[in-house]
């Protein structure tokens, strides 16, 4: 939606809630990795508010992504 000049940038919400950073997958896997733990598996969930006709008929490929 380019609201954010970056995806890691946090804004003034996430500031005024005490948010200190937004993780990518890989930024969090190096953060796990250097406190001395290790990831075993990694996985994501999908929201899926609508029924898959409803998604097949409506959606593009761009919102169908960011679902999930």
């Amino acid at each position: 939606m380019e609201l954010l000049s970056e995806p890691s940038q946090l804004n003034s919400r996430d500031i005024a809630l005490g948010h200190r950073r937004v993780y990518t997958p890989a930024t969090f896997i190096k953060d796990v990795e250097k406190s001395g733990l290790t990831v075993d598996e990694w996985g994501g969930v999908y929201f899926k508010p609508l029924s898959n006709a409803q998604i097949q008929d409506n959606w593009s490929e761009e919102m169908i992504e960011g679902f999930f």
